[in-house]
C-alpha cells in the first residue's frame, strides 16, 4: 500500500493553508500538482508561505504605483513647460500679426 504523507497546501483563493493528503508522487488528493513553493511540512510554513506571498506582492504594487507616480510628475512638468511655451509662441504671433495688420493699413 503507498504512504499517504499529510501536507500542508497555501491555499491562495482561502487565503490559509489547506490540509491536503500527498496521494502519488507529484499530486495531492485535489489533484493539485506538489511544488516546494506550494505543499508543506508543517502548517507554520504554509502560513509563512502565503505571508511572503503577498508580502511580496504588495511591494511589487507599491513599487510599480511609485514608478507611475514618478512617470506622471515628469509628464506633469512636460505640460506645464510647454503650454507655457505655446503661450509665448501665442503671444509673439499674435503681436507679429498685428503688426501685419498694421503694416496692411
Amino acid at each position: 500500500m503507498a504512504l499517504r504523507l499529510e501536507l500542508f497546501y497555501a491555499c491562495e483563493e482561502s487565503l490559509r493553508p489547506v490540509r491536503t493528503t500527498k496521494v502519488s508522487k507529484d499530486r495531492d488528493e485535489a489533484g493539485r500538482f506538489i511544488y516546494d513553493n506550494t505543499h508543506f511540512a508543517t502548517e507554520r510554513e504554509a502560513w509563512e508561505s502565503l505571508l511572503r506571498e503577498f508580502q511580496a506582492g504588495v511591494k511589487l504594487g507599491a513599487s510599480a504605483v511609485n514608478q507611475q507616480r514618478s512617470a506622471l510628475d515628469q509628464t506633469e512638468k512636460k505640460l506645464v513647460e510647454d503650454a507655457l511655451r505655446y503661450a509665448e509662441v501665442l503671444e509673439s504671433f499674435r503681436k507679429w500679426e498685428s503688426e501685419q495688420e498694421a503694416n496692411r493699413g
